[in-house]
């Protein structure tokens, strides 16, 4: 295929890729169009290896923590512990 048309206006030789005829702006009817809604210059290889990173990243950090601890709702009643009430542990026994 020829990478130059004639433009339908002008008459004037312009390249396929254009849109719009440089000389007289007129519209390109015979340009080429992306096939496809990738970008260009993008490998089918990158875009595995990008949607691949996604789904790892997902199955890492996507979901909640596996145990959340258990917190005391503001407000609750919750009786007071003092350290000064509490028993000392047992001395640890002696072998003689």
């Amino acid at each position: 295929m020829s990478s130059l048309v004639n433009c339908s206006a002008c008459s004037r030789a312009v390249r396929v890729k254009e849109v719009t005829c440089p000389f007289c702006g007129a519209t390109n009817k015979d340009a080429e169009r992306p096939k496809s809604g990738v970008p260009m210059g993008v490998s089918r290889a990158a875009i595995v290896a990008l949607g691949l990173t996604g789904l790892a990243n997902a199955a890492c950090y996507g979901g909640p923590p596996l145990h959340q601890p258990q917190t005391p709702e503001k407000g609750a009643n919750i009786a007071p512990t003092s350290s000064a009430s509490a028993q000392p542990p047992p001395p640890p026994p002696t072998d003689k």
